[in-house]
């Protein structure tokens, strides 16, 4: 399918069983009675507000943790224990207040830690656009119980995270925690990279927010599924997270800034794009997808004014409706 040629978003879906999300969970191996809690463990969550935080106290980690995870923690002499913190000030720095502004209210951070202090899983709240919204934030997941080395869900990782049983759990129980707040539904920014907006796409259920969010999707796919086909000349890609590296991730940006400049220059113009020392790379179908400077290779965002070179964190601070997602916790 060409998508420069189709004039409204097309139809969101997923073109692959993505690569990143197999380090994640091993989906080949999840079954339909995984996505609910098979374990009959749920804990009763105390009702909270962002206003009153005083009955997080109560919390502990057997409300998120399956017993069966945590007895297997006790068999290897390791304690899970929570922290409840106070978000610390990247949550309010300049550069996230650029790109969500004023609402970006911290609300609190969960920190469930080994006897060591080290994570395995963390992720922090911050009040959303509207009431009865949060947002999810600095999601870490990581198995520490595996024998095999871990990684963090981040650019890097290549080694699973929880079992899938174990984090389906999580998953449902976090749901229910944050109904006890009073929330309707999940506001996700999806700061850190691509993997972890398609972790929190696929696992999590989020959908894209809105009409630009649904193009940006379908965009995406596009042109992930284009480079793993070998449908791009010069544009090397086997998996989501191969991909990943073209683009960066929320806190840095592949690309040296004066090839963003320098592409702002040609007006993004085929005839000018030499004078500037760009290569241009086209699809099968002769579209102009990416450019290549000075041994750097970039993929364009042709629906957007300007056509901007797509990097995660130009996404992240210039336009952030477009990889802002929704899930719904009410039902």
């Amino acid at each position: 399918m060409d998508y420069f040629n189709i004039a409204k978003p097309i139809s969101l879906r997923f073109f692959m069983l993505l690569t990143a999300l197999a380090f994640i969970v091993p989906t080949s191996h999840i079954e339909a009675n995984q996505c609910v809690d098979v374990f009959n463990d749920q804990r009763q969550f105390p009702a909270w507000s962002a206003d009153h935080l005083s009955p997080l106290d109560q919390l502990k980690p057997r409300h998120f943790f399956p017993r069966n995870y945590l007895n297997e923690a006790a068999s290897q002499g390791r304690s899970i224990s929570l922290k409840i913190v106070e978000v610390d000030d990247y949550g309010k720095s300049t550069f996230v207040q650029s790109a969500f502004h004023s609402y970006l209210n911290s609300i609190v951070g969960l920190r469930f830690t080994d006897d060591d202090g080290l994570n395995f899983v963390q992720f922090d709240l911050w009040k959303g656009t509207q009431p009865d919204r949060i947002v999810v934030e600095n999601l870490l997941i990581e198995n520490r119980l595996a024998t095999k080395r871990v990684n963090k869900l981040r650019q890097s990782q290549d080694s699973k995270g929880l079992p899938p049983k174990v984090f389906f759990h999580m998953r449902n129980q976090l749901f229910s925690f944050l109904k006890a707040g009073g929330y309707k539904q999940i506001e996700i920014n999806t700061s850190q990279d691509i993997l972890v907006y398609y972790l929190y796409n696929k696992l999590v259920g989020a959908k894209p927010a809105n009409e630009l969010a649904l193009q940006m999707n379908s965009y995406l796919s596009y042109i992930i599924e284009n480079t793993i086909k070998g449908n791009i000349p010069e544009v090397s890609a086997t998996s989501t997270t191969d991909f990943s590296k073209y683009i960066g991730n929320g806190h840095q940006d592949p690309f040296p800034q004066l090839m963003h400049d320098l592409w702002k220059r040609s007006k993004n113009n085929p005839a000018h794009l030499k004078t500037y020392g760009f290569k241009p790379i086209y699809t099968v179908n002769e579209n102009l997808v990416a450019i290549q400077w000075q041994g750097h290779t970039a993929f364009i965002v042709p629906f957007l004014p300007g056509k901007p070179l797509l990097t995660w964190r130009n996404l992240y601070e210039n336009y952030p409706d477009t990889i802002k997602m929704i899930k719904n916790i009410s039902e």
